[in-house]
């Protein structure tokens, strides 16, 4: 039992960072509220968009990717 909540503490802000990560892309995405420049009508601004995103896609998935190595090092089963 000890052993499983020093494992949960350790993931815990981990899970956290994933979990920011993976709201802070939803949100560009966002067809209704998202960010416009995807939406295409200037081609120059629609680019920097494109590259904002995928350094969110980056943030995510080194943030799941921290996030699993930990949970191979505690040896427990994936968390979503």
């Amino acid at each position: 039992p000890a052993d499983l909540a020093a494992g949960r503490q350790k993931l815990a802000p981990l899970v956290a960072d994933t979990r920011k990560a993976q709201d802070e892309l939803e949100r560009a995405l966002d067809h209704n509220e998202g960010d416009r420049r995807l939406d295409g009508s200037d081609l120059i601004e629609t680019a920097k968009a494109y590259g904002d995103v995928a350094g969110l896609v980056g943030k995510r998935d080194g943030a799941l990717r921290r996030q699993r190595e930990a949970e191979l090092d505690l040896r427990l089963p994936a968390t979503d």
